[in-house]
């Protein structure tokens, strides 16, 4: 198998901030993609792909108010139906965030913060293992609901989460060949809520961060799932790098719940065990370069024997 990519990015429109508060900025990124000795039975041997992505960004903030916009343009050109290609790589016109919020500085004190969000938004939360808005990908991920952000007395804060998932549209092959546009999509049959907070120890280079996310998922009309039911609950403690010391950082996740064992509507519940551990240590030197090296360990749990779910 030979594989290859190609990659430019453009920003044509910059970044413009008007004087009323109006902040717009864009960029376009296009990647070139080849394959030869394609491992993956049903697709084709060899293929040629183009992936564009066009993001348009906008936000108005007054006072304590900002109102903001995200436009998402993933297409992908050379592709067939025998191209291996989803809503990983397609998702044109897409709306990605619409939102109102709302900060208040001061709000628990000198120095804190209240800040709340609703509408459509992406988040980055933790270490991004478990929420992120994926950035090497063609498409990303979006939410809808709400986000509040807490900036509390001695170094502690939090940020908590009630969301749908946004699910991404069209969903077969042939609308994703032809780049059809068609609106994502949120319901009450895909959720996400939870949060984390942050607690940053003496010397603020120190941090032990504790997560708890539920994801609830059932069927819907259309689509079959494997009405998962995850609690995962997470533990990190890190250390930020700085120029001429070292750095760490240890996560461990756990999860429960449970999953039906095929999309069948009486497919058997399985109950859920799985876990995942990163580990790394590293040191960034002393040069006007700031060179860091690292060593990573991740480990995560997968099926056994039993009628346990184990796969993280």
């Amino acid at each position: 198998m030979k594989r290859a990519f190609f990659l430019i990015v453009l920003a044509p429109s910059g970044t413009v901030h008007a004087e009323d508060g109006l902040t717009i900025s864009g960029n376009s990124r296009i990647r070139y993609e080849t394959i030869e000795g394609q491992p993956r039975t049903g697709f084709n041997e060899s293929d040629d792909l183009f992936n564009i992505r066009t993001i348009v960004t906008g936000e108005y903030r007054t006072g304590g108010l900002r109102f903001g916009v995200e436009l998402y343009d993933g297409r992908v050109y050379g592709g067939n139906t025998g191209t291996p290609i989803s809503t990983n790589e397609v998702n044109t016109l897409e709306l990605v965030q619409a939102y109102i919020g709302y900060d208040a500085p001061d709000a628990f004190g000198p120095g804190t913060k209240f800040g709340l969000q609703a509408g459509r938004f992406t988040l980055n939360l933790g270490s991004r293992r478990l929420v992120a808005a994926d950035d090497y990908r063609n498409t990303t991920n979006g939410y809808t609901g709400l986000r509040a952000d807490l900036r509390l007395p001695n170094d502690l804060s939090a940020t908590l989460i009630s969301t749908l998932p946004q699910v991404r549209l069209p969903n077969n092959r042939a609308d994703i060949v032809d780049n059809r546009v068609k609106f994502d999509r949120e319901s009450f049959d895909l959720v996400l809520w939870g949060g984390l907070v942050t607690q940053r120890l003496p010397g603020k280079r120190g941090v032990v961060e504790l997560s708890y996310y539920h994801l609830g998922e059932r069927d819907a009309p259309k689509l079959a799932t494997r009405d998962r039911s995850l609690d995962s609950v997470g533990l990190r403690i890190y250390r930020d790098p700085a120029s001429g010391r070292g750095d760490f950082e240890s996560e461990t996740i756990y999860q429960s719940g449970s999953v039906s064992a095929s999309l069948a509507a009486n497919a058997v519940k399985l109950d859920v065990s799985a876990w995942f551990a990163h580990l790394e240590a590293g040191y960034t030197f002393r040069h006007p370069w700031s060179p860091r090296v690292a060593l990573e360990f991740d480990y995560a749990s997968g099926d056994g024997r039993g009628g346990k779910f184990g796969r993280f």
